[in-house]
């Protein structure tokens, strides 16, 4: 179908000028939005790699797709921290089904894209929820530009998990809410998507969806056109099938939990929003430092670098709280302001409160993240606000503009009162006349919104009203666009692929099944504290360092890596690695095969060590000790991973092996999901593997299945009969098994429902408008 562009007459009525707004026009603007702000990213040229997307979202979607051409499954990660869950984490997207998209076109230009593809989706679900919501498709091209473009979207470009996951939500708040009026096929499309958003692996967007939904929820089982038990049903249908869907994700994933660093007072409320920090809403730099590469930070969070909704969305979200009688606006503006208390964290004692009634929320790591709830708020009331503004009469519109005037001065007054308390009171490294430039450039865009709205009121018909309308969304965008200093550098597309001389000849050369590299402590701390001003340089810097997840990139096994989650044995022993700044626990590392280890004198620069053994040793006297004491005794004593290993007192009564044995390692195969060892020994002996135990690893004597116990801690051991026998050591995890089974059978019953079922219900069809 062919997009028209012809405009609205100059006799137009507001209704003829609020139809030209059509979702392909509104799709079209965003596409040619996106394109004008990223043009080096979706033409190749350059690509992204600021903080977290070139230290832990590149690095996995490249080993996804490495694996992927390999035509193997990434369960297990034998790269990262002595091996490591893969798609058990969640943000590896190794199940998401657009993670396709960067798997068959060439990295680094199809992740970038992926990301700002899921921008475009974001904008056009907050269009389309709008729509339905107001009725009125110039407050939805408002709120789905607001919700593309603001301080959170543009930050979250540097998770390609998170951005899709908060892409996905409109659409699952459009749909779920449509599937318990309407029932039929729109419990299977509200399921679909749901899984869609759950398999992005956000569990933090994906809990704030349905806290949101289930507010609706209970909303409308009050509603008397309801029928209360059917739309219940309807509402736990969509649940059981997104769980059952989901399922090859989530039974691995809460299996990866269980054994994880992570419980319920995992968080400390420590990464959260500044008591200050609702000025940021106003003054985006209030308080804020600007790092070496020019990006700003706020002086106690630096998870995310604005949160800035739009100084006019402010402005609307105020018109619709205070001239909008909707149970909607009501339920969004206590979810607002809920969510910006909230993400104070332990600033106030809400959150405290909140963690205490529901210990669960100690999950989540960073309260900070609430402000993407409030993200999804503010847009929806901003629309509200619209709607209600340009569909007042004239008398009423002209007392509309009046309020909105009174409320710019007000804003006017508390940007001035912000400026003066940076002047007087200026946070560590912030600088007044950045602060001061930001606050003014907001009073102007604040004085030209309002002469807009204004403009509302004098050209009610014709292309002026229809020209002014659209410099709204423009002042909009461009308010976003320049509100802080760009906040996605971006870099020459070689950045990822080019050949790094010093890591190539490291001799001995870390590998799978080899040896491991080691950073010491004070490299870390050198990399965690050093930001260099060019962000090519810097990554250069961190992939040379192996960084973070760069050795992915080289395919170079290391002791440490980043995620959300580490099992926690391994952890621990990895900590105790770190004797001091620049020394690590002898005994322990030759253990797990440290053979290189960063330089005392060069953080970018390694040094190998000769006396790190292989990863597979055999032929060492079982040691019983308390499973708990295992690590204490490991560390303070100076024991001899050759000669001795540490098993639970719980394998006495099934080991024969009581002593060393001069057993002989003939051969080994090692690679991501499997082991494979040729061994001879006399006497019962010990096969010792340094990769951290985890229940999926199985173990096969001559193909006869043999117990893997937890050794030295964190570790795997098994007891081999005398004589020749091969070994094989299997990832055979059951609950991806079984989770693909029962998201497989789900996803063909769903498929077969879709074309089976033919008429809509509309006996018991419950319809809530809202208006």
């Amino acid at each position: 179908m062919k997009l028209s562009f012809r405009l609205p007459s100059a006799d137009s009525r507001p209704d003829q000028i609020d139809a030209w707004f059509t979702p392909r026009r509104f799709a079209f603007a965003l596409l040619l939005w996106l394109v004008a702000l990223f043009p080096k990213v979706i033409f190749g040229t350059h690509t992204f790699v600021f903080r977290d997307y070139g230290l832990f979202g590149y690095p996995l979607a490249h080993y996804y797709r490495e694996s992927l051409w390999r035509v193997e499954v990434p369960l297990w990660n034998p790269l990262n921290n002595c091996g490591i869950p893969f798609l058990a984490q969640w943000n590896t997207m190794v199940l998401y089904p657009l993670s396709l998209f960067y798997l068959v076109f060439p990295l680094p230009w199809s992740l970038a894209v992926f990301c700002l593809g899921h921008l475009f989706l974001a904008g056009l679900g907050m269009y389309f929820l709008t729509h339905r919501w107001t009725g009125h498709r110039f407050a939805a091209c408002v709120a789905g530009l607001a919700y593309a473009f603001n301080g959170v979207s543009l930050s979250s470009l540097m998770w390609p998990a998170v951005v899709a996951a908060v892409a996905w939500m409109p659409w699952v708040v459009l749909c779920v809410a449509k599937d318990w009026q309407e029932g039929g096929r729109a419990v299977i499309l509200a399921a679909l998507l749901g899984a869609m958003q759950m398999l992005t692996g956000a569990p933090e967007v994906f809990l704030f969806t349905w806290v949101f939904l289930g507010m609706l929820w209970v909303r409308a089982l009050w509603h008397p056109e309801i029928s209360a038990a059917r739309c219940a049903a309807r509402f736990l249908s969509v649940i059981a099938l997104i769980v059952a869907l989901t399922a090859a994700q989530s039974l691995p994933f809460w299996e990866l939990l269980k054994h994880s660093q992570r419980d319920a007072s995992y968080s400390t409320g420590s990464v959260s929003m500044p008591l200050w920090g609702w000025a940021n809403l106003w003054v985006p730099l209030f308080h804020c430092s600007r790092s070496a590469v020019g990006v700003f930070f706020q002086a106690e969070e630096a998870w995310i670098s604005s949160y800035y909704p739009g100084i006019g969305i402010l402005l609307l979200v105020v018109l619709a709280l205070l001239a909008v009688r909707q149970w909607r606006v009501g339920l969004l503006g206590v979810v607002a302001a809920g969510s910006l208390v909230l993400a104070m964290g332990e600033n106030t004692f809400f959150y405290g409160w909140l963690h205490r009634v529901l210990p669960l929320v100690g999950f989540i790591k960073f309260p900070i993240k609430l402000v993407m709830l409030l993200s999804f708020c503010w847009p929806l009331l901003a629309a509200f606000g619209v709607a209600r503004y340009f569909r007042a009469p004239m008398p009423e519109q002209q007392g509309l503009w009046r309020g909105l005037l009174r409320v710019g001065i007000v804003f006017t007054f508390l940007v001035l009162a912000i400026l003066w308390y940076a002047y007087r009171f200026p946070a560590h490294d912030e600088q007044w006349r950045d602060t001061l430039s930001n606050g003014l450039v907001r009073l102007l865009v604040l004085g030209f919104f309002l002469v807009l709205c204004w403009g509302v009121v004098h050209w009610r018909v014709g292309k002026h009203q229809f020209l002014n309308q659209l410099a709204l969304l423009l002042t909009l965008v461009l308010d976003v666009v320049i509100h802080v200093p760009w906040q996605n550098p971006t870099v020459d597309g070689s950045i990822y692929s080019v050949v790094l001389p010093p890591l190539q000849q490291l001799d001995p050369r870390p590998g799978p099944g080899e040896s491991r590299a080691m950073l010491t402590k004070g490299a870390i701390i050198k990399f965690h504290e050093t930001m260099i001003s060019s962000p090519f340089d810097g990554y250069l810097c961190s992939r040379l360092g192996l960084y973070d997840n760069c050795n992915l990139l080289e395919n170079i096994s290391k002791v440490d890596g980043f995620y959300p989650l580490y099992l926690r044995e391994e952890r621990e022993t990895r900590f105790s690695l770190y004797l001091s700044t620049n020394s690590v626990l002898p005994h322990l590392a030759d253990f797990i095969g440290v053979s290189q280890v960063s330089s005392r004198t060069n953080y970018l620069e390694w040094e190998p060590r000769t006396s790190f053994l292989p990863m597979i040793i055999a032929g060492q006297k079982p040691v019983f000790v308390e499973p708990e004491k295992a690590l204490s005794v490991m560390v303070n004593t100076r024991f001899d991973p050759t000669q001795t290993v540490f098993v639970p007192d719980a394998a006495k009564p099934f080991l024969r092996a009581t002593k060393s044995t001069n057993a002989k390692i003939l051969s080994r195969q090692w690679n991501a999901h499997r082991i494979t060892v040729d061994m001879e020994s006399a006497e019962p002996a010990m096969l010792v593997i340094a990769q951290t135990f985890y229940p999926p690893w199985k173990a096969y004597v001559d193909g006869n299945a043999t117990k893997v116990w937890r050794a030295n801690h964190a570790f795997q051991a098994l007891e081999v009969p005398p004589g020749r026998h091969q070994v094989r050591l299997v990832y055979e995890d059951r609950m991806f098994q079984i989770g693909a089974t029962v998201s497989l059978a789900t996803l063909l019953a769903c498929a077969t429902a879709w074309f089976l079922y033919r008429k809509p219900d509309t006996v018991h069809s419950c319809s809530v408008t809202g208006r």
